[in-house]
C-alpha cells in the first residue's frame, strides 16, 4: 500500500508540471532562449507578445533564422543557469547565464510581467536591450527600436 501512494504521489506531481501552470519565470526565460537557438516563431511569440506586431511576421522569422544560425555557430546551448530571480508580485527580474558549446558564456538580466497567469519577457526590456539574449550575437547590439510607451498587451 505504500508503494501504490508512492507511486500515486508521484503521477500527480508529474500530470501538476505538465500542464505548465506552475512555471516561473526562470523557466519562461529558458523557454524563450531554447525557442530562438530552434528559431520557434511560435514560442517566441507567446513569450514576446507584441514582437511580431512590432517588427512583422517576416521580419521576426528572419531574425529567429538569424539567431538559430548564430547559435549553431556557438555550438548551440549547452546549459542555462538561473543566477538570480526576484518575484514581485506580477513583476520579475531574471539573471541568467547561458554556456554555449562552444564554451562561451552569455550573462543578461530579463524583465517579465505576469499576463493571465503566464510569464511573459516585457517589451521595455526589449526596449533595453536586456531582452535575455533575444539577439543571441546575431550581428547588431540586440537593442531593438521600440517605442518607449509600448506596453506588454494585457488582454
Amino acid at each position: 500500500m505504500k508503494h501504490l501512494l508512492t507511486a500515486l504521489l508521484l503521477v500527480c506531481s508529474f500530470a501538476l508540471v505538465g500542464c505548465g501552470g506552475s512555471a516561473g519565470p526562470g523557466d519562461t526565460v529558458k523557454e524563450l532562449n531554447y525557442a530562438m537557438e530552434k528559431g520557434d516563431v511560435e514560442t517566441v511569440k507567446k513569450i514576446v507578445p507584441g514582437m511580431a506586431g512590432m517588427v512583422g511576421d517576416e521580419k521576426l522569422k528572419g531574425m529567429l533564422t538569424e539567431a538559430a544560425a548564430e547559435a549553431k555557430k556557438k555550438g548551440n546551448i549547452k546549459s542555462i543557469e538561473i543566477l538570480k530571480e526576484e518575484i514581485n508580485g506580477d513583476t520579475a527580474t531574471v539573471e541568467h547565464k547561458v554556456t554555449w558549446g562552444n564554451g562561451d558564456e552569455d550573462t543578461d538580466t530579463s524583465e517579465l510581467a505576469k499576463v493571465d497567469g503566464q510569464w511573459v519577457v516585457s517589451m521595455d526590456d526589449m526596449d533595453k536591450g536586456n531582452g535575455g539574449n533575444i539577439n543571441l550575437g546575431g550581428g547588431d547590439d540586440g537593442d531593438a527600436d521600440f517605442p518607449d510607451d509600448f506596453e506588454v498587451p494585457t488582454e
